[in-house]
Formats: C-alpha cells, sequence, structure tokens
C-alpha cells in the first residue's frame, strides 16, 4: 500500500469520524482544534484506524498525533514494519 493510498483511507476515516466532507479535511487540520473533534470522536477514530490498517495504536500514541499527515507518516512506518 503506497503512502497516497494510505493517506486517502486516513483522511476519509477522519472524515467519517468528525462527520464532515474529506475535502475539507487538510493534511496539516489539528484533529481537536482546526476538525472540532472531541474526546470521543477521536476514541472512534482510533478504533476505526486500528480495524482499517489491522494494528494497534498506544495511547501513549495517540495523544502525539494530532495531524492526517501525523497519523498518516504513524501508519506508513508502522505498515512497513509489518
Amino acid at each position: 500500500m503506497s503512502k497516497q493510498e494510505i493517506s486517502d483511507i486516513v483522511i476519509q476515516t477522519i472524515a467519517q469520524a468528525a462527520a464532515m466532507d474529506p475535502a475539507d479535511v487538510k493534511e496539516d487540520s489539528d484533529l481537536i482544534a482546526d476538525l472540532n473533534m472531541d474526546s470521543l470522536a477521536v476514541f472512534e477514530l482510533v478504533v476505526d484506524l486500528e480495524t482499517a490498517f489491522e494494528l494497534q495504536i498506544s495511547d501513549e500514541d495517540v495523544e502525539t498525533l494530532h495531524t492526517p499527515a501525523q497519523i498518516t507518516n504513524y501508519i506508513v512506518t508502522r505498515v512497513r514494519l509489518n
């Protein structure tokens, strides 16, 4: 899976969790500040991403992932390691 494919899935998943159009989700959008996601929406996003990419995201890692670009890079690293 390419980085662009991962990014597309990440953005689509974020858009669903934030109940917004994927076109409105930018790579540098902050999940909380820009996309108005609350902690429940972020939790649901993490579960959806774990399911989509068949990986586990630790609570410590979740706290460091604030933008779609950061999430994409995190997943790219994990997918390539497995």
